[in-house]
């Protein structure tokens, strides 16, 4: 069913795709939560249409909801790999603005002199 769920999702997105809620960057974030809205609201149709066995599953794995640890564990979880992310998407510009371009000739180049072709 969840896969159905994000079936729905997708196909409203390709409908929406054109509207004129587009035009403004607040209202392509809005567009966004919308879907995910969609998508979330189906889903919880398409769970309480589901055998009672799958229903009882998942009100057991609920309770780490409730719990703190799960919501700082979590945000360390975002904090330490976000910061991976970014750190080395940075890096790689960080060693050329520190010590220069290589030419194909193997000398190197500083960064004032740098001249794009």
């Amino acid at each position: 069913f969840g896969f159905l769920a994000s079936f729905i999702g997708v196909i409203t997105l390709i409908q929406t795709r054109d509207a004129a809620m587009l035009n403004t960057p607040a209202g392509q974030v809005i567009h966004k939560f919308l879907l995910v809205l969609l998508a979330c609201a189906c889903e919880h149709v398409f769970m309480m249409l589901s055998p009672k066995k799958a229903r009882d599953r998942v009100k057991k794995q609920v309770v780490i909801f409730k719990r703190k640890h799960t919501y700082v564990m979590t945000w360390l979880y975002i904090m330490c790999f976000g910061s991976f992310i970014g750190y080395s998407g940075s890096f790689p510009k960080l060693i050329v603005d520190l010590f220069g371009y290589l030419t194909a000739d193997g000398c190197l180049q500083t960064a004032g002199d740098f001249v794009p072709a």
